[in-house]
């Protein structure tokens, strides 16, 4: 592996770690499968704050709505201005809550 290689490796995984650093937490609010988009209600949100757009591409298979997702934000490709979720991946399922919700009572 030369040199140039190396550091262009070393540059790919800095920035992974950056990425996966600055993850964001929330709730999906709704998710339409058959337009391919949805919303995430970020953790903390404000009264006046929008919730996240969410488009397919960036959401793993198997999304709904209710489920617990970690996301980084990043730029809508249509409109620079806007902020969308991206590299969603779930970390908790509506059923988990259900359970824990039943064993506390």
């Amino acid at each position: 592996m030369t040199t140039e290689n190396t550091q262009e490796v070393e540059q790919n995984v800095e920035q992974e770690v950056e990425q996966e650093a600055v993850l964001d937490t929330g709730v999906v609010s709704k998710f339409i499968e058959a337009r391919g988009y949805g919303f995430i209600t970020p953790d903390g949100k404000q009264p006046m704050e929008a919730d996240i757009f969410v488009h397919h591409t960036e959401a793993p298979a198997g999304i709904k709505e209710g489920m617990k997702v970690t996301y980084n934000l990043g730029e809508s490709e249509h409109n620079k201005q806007d902020v969308v979720a991206i590299n969603v991946k779930i970390i908790e399922t509506e059923e988990v809550e259900e359970t824990d919700a039943t064993e506390s009572e």
